[in-house]
């Protein structure tokens, strides 16, 4: 499909870097999650044990995970 169509390629390509490969910002994070209502040590434990994946760590504190 991409061989054929390089632009949709780009698009994707770049679309996945922004969204996945970007340096994450551990204090905006921590602050996100805490607008959600959780406290920050809390917060801060869920985000570095799922390696700063915020949807991750409000799942668990959720009691998802």
């Amino acid at each position: 499909m991409y061989k054929e169509d390089i632009s949709s390629f780009d698009r994707t390509a770049k679309f996945w870097t922004e969204m996945y490969a970007k340096e994450t910002n551990k204090e905006d994070a921590i602050s996100r999650v805490c607008e959600m209502g959780f406290d920050r040590s809390s917060a801060k434990k869920a985000l570095e044990k799922h390696g700063w994946d915020e949807s991750a760590a409000v799942n668990e504190l959720l009691g998802g995970i």
